[in-house]
């Protein structure tokens, strides 16, 4: 009984906050452009390095390379007293410093939060099939131009990669 009871006030606190955010929310339902270049560095596991060194003659394949890309981001809607829907298109391609082109895009959908900081998760395709990402990070600002600083994890069937990248935007 104390669990339920204590269970219903949690709800009744998180759902009278809910509420009341969307009372005080101001609420703009246009589009936000949030599209720019991305670079950084990936890093292979063992697995998925052994493959795409069996698919490139036996080429050694380090399992640190580099990744440049671009983001085609769009926030969907502004609500500056909570949080915001975002859904992006991550062009990139990795291994330009070892001489390969290893090609992939993703597809995120996640939340942004007041103070910038974002999750999300989404389908992953590159030459190692497909694949599931997920993606946390942070933008921080310099005048109207924006940085962001993001973590992604992608897992397949192969192997994983570990990604740390930034680049920057405007917003329009």
């Amino acid at each position: 009984m104390r669990k339920l009871i204590l269970s219903a006030a949690m709800i009744a606190v998180i759902g009278s906050d809910a509420a009341a955010q969307l009372r005080h929310a101001e609420i703009d339902t246009l589009p936000t452009k949030r599209s720019g270049p991305r670079y950084g560095v990936i890093w292979l596991s063992p697995a998925l390095a052994d493959s795409i060194s069996a698919h490139n003659a036996h080429r050694k394949v380090n399992g640190t390379t580099s990744i440049f890309g671009w983001d085609f981001e769009t926030q969907l809607m502004r609500n500056p007293t909570g949080v915001a829907p975002i859904t992006s298109l991550v062009l990139g391609v990795a291994g330009l410093d070892q001489g390969l082109v290893l090609p992939s895009a993703t597809w995120v959908v996640g939340l942004r939060t007041r103070d910038d900081f974002e999750v999300g998760i989404g389908p992953n395709a590159s030459l190692a099939g497909v694949a599931l990402a997920v993606t946390v990070g942070r933008t921080f600002h310099s005048g109207s131009l924006h940085i962001p600083f993001d973590v992604a994890w992608v897992s397949s069937k192969i192997g994983q990669r570990v990604s740390l990248t930034t680049g920057f935007n405007v917003m329009k």
